[in-house]
């Protein structure tokens, strides 16, 4: 049996751990940016009069279920959603990269052992 093809390149190993972490970085600022913009159009609903139903200041949970989810314009909006989008294909990427060493980790573990459990031939 050709257990060779188990133990996975090495230098294709750590670029995979340096996309991963890079990928990591650029996932926690994105989920900032978010919660700034979150933040920013709840303060704007709260502050803003112009935002106001019936004149009244809307409610923490009413900002909470709505502004922070849909802003207070179609341009808060579209920035919100640009953000999710752009959080999940990161994080998504991110998944993948971390299931590839997972599995590159796992293929070396195999091959360890089929190697250490193979009988040693003498010459």
């Amino acid at each position: 049996m050709e257990i060779e093809h188990l133990v996975p390149d090495f230098d294709d190993f750590e670029k995979l751990i340096n996309d991963v972490a890079r990928l990591k970085a650029e996932v926690l600022v994105i989920k900032t940016a978010l919660s700034q913009l979150e933040a920013q159009c709840m303060k704007e609903a709260l502050t803003n009069k112009d935002y106001w139903i019936g004149g009244k200041m809307p409610s923490m949970s009413y900002c909470e279920k709505v502004v922070k989810e849909l802003g207070n314009t179609e341009k808060d909006a579209t920035d919100l959603r640009n953000l999710r989008t752009e959080l999940a294909n990161k994080t998504e990427s991110y998944q993948l990269l971390q299931g590839l060493i997972t599995l590159n980790r796992d293929k070396l573990d195999l091959h360890k052992s089929i190697s250490f459990n193979q009988p040693k031939s003498f010459l």
